[in-house]
């Protein structure tokens, strides 16, 4: 069971009277196996904290707890445990390297982890072997819904959905207990969307991952998360259930955000296809 927790989390720019506060004082918890909404207008920090929470920026103050293990400036093997942490980028192809085929992009993953695999009680065992590591990718490819017969692929011959899956399948192979997605759809063509959620969906319920999932679309975000977090300026500004607040929210830029959204019959739009059958 891993918890994510943010406490006070602050990150910065700069320094002295050049400095800027991309996120202040961020507090918020995703709880283990349960899908947490991250919400707000462009700019309003929360790629900034993602890319905090798995190392890409150092927070200014404040702490990161992954299982209960504070990651901030960790080292040595505590510093392991941001491994159980994984992103996926919005933009899949500027994440996978043009040069190297999707098995091998997946498999380099699988190194990096040390050939990691865990069993049923959520301990690691080491996957030793060639032979043994390309059946690992198959299975990651699988696991994503891509033909393993396409891992000898470059991405450019891939389309965009394809290539996200393959960019899941890169972040699962890392065995990760937490999983940070980042706007995954946004640069996707509507009609593919929804297959990349829906497999996030059959991801998180069959691994039990925590998920952080950052987008602008409510609608998406009313229909894959138990909670939401709102931010603003840097800020959480509010959280709770995700119906709760969406259907009633109580600060005044939630309220201005939700009424930004086109409704049909009183009901947020939702994004065609989601949940249902769609191209790849």
């Amino acid at each position: 069971m891993t918890d994510l927790v943010l406490e006070n989390v602050h990150v910065r720019y700069g320094s002295g009277a050049s400095a800027h506060d991309a996120v202040r004082d961020v507090s918020l918890t995703v709880a283990s196996g349960r899908t947490v909404g991250l919400v707000g207008e462009s700019g309003s920090g929360k790629s900034t904290l993602a890319r905090a929470v798995v190392g890409l920026h150092e927070p200014y103050a404040g702490r990161i707890l992954v299982g209960g293990t504070d990651v901030v400036r960790a080292r040595g093997r505590v510093a392991a445990a941001r491994r159980d942490v994984q992103m996926i980028f919005q933009d899949a192809s500027s994440s996978l390297d043009p040069r190297m085929t999707v098995g091998a992009s997946v498999d380099e993953a699988l190194e990096v982890r040390g050939f990691a695999q865990r069993d049923q009680q959520g301990r690691e065992r080491t996957v030793r072997g060639r032979a043994r590591r390309r059946a690992k990718v198959v299975r990651l490819l699988e696991t994503v819904e891509l033909d393993p017969a396409r891992a000898n692929d470059l991405p450019s011959q891939l389309s965009g959905g394809q290539r996200q899956r393959v960019a899941i399948a890169r972040a699962l192979a890392a065995s990760p207990r937490v999983l940070l997605a980042d706007e995954i759809t946004s640069a996707l063509d509507v009609s593919v969307q929804g297959t990349v959620l829906n497999l996030l969906r059959k991801v998180q319920q069959e691994l039990d991952l925590t998920v952080l999932f950052i987008s602008h679309n409510l609608a998406v975000v009313r229909q894959l998360c138990d909670e939401v977090a709102v931010m603003k300026d840097g800020r959480v500004v509010e959280t709770g259930p995700t119906t709760r607040v969406i259907d009633a929210p109580e600060h005044p830029y939630t309220r201005e955000l939700i009424r930004a959204v086109p409704r049909f019959a009183g009901s947020l739009v939702d994004t065609p296809s989601l949940y249902r059958g769609a191209a790849s």
